[in-house]
């Protein structure tokens, strides 16, 4: 995340990334799952000192996932109509990624998982 100093957010000025209207365009080849995804990062970049969401970001994890739903959208192969759909998912939910944030909280301890898959 970016290091630049916070400014004033305004929700009427926001413009929010519609996931609805870029898989139409995914469709029809003139965006890609990657390239929508750069731009919600690049949003989250800019408002992200501000508004203060995220605890973590797995962003090569993100392109990663990006990247093989722009192939699958390329070849008219798309899991889902959500496929390449960024998600950001609560910090009380286990996930996948290590969940080292407690956010100062002794009472929340670590996934207890056996499997971490």
């Amino acid at each position: 995340m970016s290091t630049r100093p916070s400014r004033k957010y305004d929700p009427s000025t926001f413009k929010a990334l519609t996931f609805h209207d870029a898989a139409a365009h995914f469709r029809d080849g003139v965006d890609t799952p990657r390239a929508y995804l750069e731009r919600c990062l690049a949003t989250i970049d800019e408002r992200e000192p501000v508004v203060k969401a995220f605890a973590a970001l797995n962003e090569p994890g993100a392109r990663e996932a990006a990247d093989a739903s722009t192939l699958r959208w390329k070849v008219g192969r798309p899991l889902s109509l959500i496929d390449g759909m960024p998600v950001g998912i609560k910090d009380l939910l286990e996930t996948k990624l290590p969940q080292a944030r407690q956010c100062g909280c002794v009472g929340i301890a670590p996934g207890r998982r056996r499997d971490p898959r």
